[in-house]
């Protein structure tokens, strides 16, 4: 049984509030039902870590080398993979599952911010 890309957007609609990343799909869901994303999201901001989807340092070419530069920017980029989905379905309502729209790029922010804290902790 195929999701509706209709059903995965009211989901994200329905928990953005829990998150300020709001065009990172899942992320308020994650936020809001898993505690081990949600505490180490706290530490990192806590530590004055933060977000962007400006790309600084050459994440989305080649992530292995911009861990140096995330670290010293104490600043993570992401990929907006909402916005398009959702713009797809605004002008298709209904009509596509996840597995006839192309997957959107996943975000990595958990494993990027747990890099973050052990570098700030250790």
């Amino acid at each position: 049984m195929s999701l509706k890309l209709e059903t995965v957007i009211a989901a994200h609609k329905n928990y953005a509030h829990f998150t300020s990343l709001r065009t990172n799909l899942g992320d308020g869901f994650l936020y809001h039902y898993n505690p081990v994303f949600k505490n180490v999201r706290r530490l990192f901001l806590n530590l004055g870590y933060r977000f962007t989807t400006k790309d600084f340092c050459q994440y989305q070419t080649f992530p292995l080398i911009a861990l140096p530069a995330i670290l010293k920017a104490k600043c993570v980029p992401y990929s907006d993979n909402y916005t398009a989905l959702a713009r797809i379905e605004c002008k298709s309502p209904g009509r596509f599952n996840m597995d006839t729209v192309l997957v959107p790029k996943g975000n990595y922010l958990l494993h990027e911010s747990c890099h973050c804290v052990a570098d700030a902790v250790f």
